[in-house]
Order: structure tokens, then C-alpha cells, then sequence
């Protein structure tokens, strides 16, 4: 019975793996992106504030860093399934 689950695990793992790696690298992405945007309001601070473009900069950021939140839930809760999912069939062999 325990090789049956450690190949029906090692599947279910697999899986996950595939599943899970799509919204990590947006997650990567978007990260990568928020904080890009980040360094170049920063670096150009003196010519955002010129330019009277303040209030779109924190707009934009605004909207990517709200991006990036949905992005790192949707991985997060996806994660949490695989964990329920691997912790609930180890109880299964005992």
C-alpha cells in the first residue's frame, strides 16, 4: 500500500509543480515590474516633480502594486491547496 501512495504522491507533486509555476513566474513578473517602476520614480524624483507628473506616478504604481497583490494571492491560495491536499493523503497510509 505505501508504494501506491509514494507513486500517487509523487504524481500529485508533479502536477502541482506544473500548476503552480504558471502563476509564480507572473507573480515574478509583476514583481520584477512594481519594482522597476519603484527604482525609476525614485532615480527620477527631481523630474517627476518638475513635470507635475506626480499624481500619475502614483496612479500607475497604485494600479501595478494592486496587480502584483492579486498576482501573490492567487499563487499563495493555489500553494495553501497543494499543501491541504499533500498533508491530507500522508494520514491516508497510516
Amino acid at each position: 500500500i505505501f508504494l501506491t501512495w509514494f507513486v500517487v504522491y509523487s504524481a500529485f507533486a508533479c502536477v502541482a509543480a506544473r500548476l503552480k509555476y504558471k502563476p509564480d513566474l507572473a507573480t515574478s513578473e509583476q514583481d520584477s515590474l512594481v519594482s522597476g517602476m519603484a527604482s525609476d520614480v525614485y532615480g527620477n524624483i527631481g523630474s517627476v516633480q518638475l513635470s507635475n507628473a506626480e499624481q500619475h506616478e502614483i496612479v500607475e504604481f497604485e494600479k501595478e502594486t494592486q496587480e502584483l497583490f492579486r498576482r501573490r494571492n492567487k499563487s499563495w491560495l493555489l500553494g495553501e491547496y497543494i499543501q491541504i491536499g499533500q498533508g491530507v493523503s500522508i494520514p491516508l497510509v497510516m
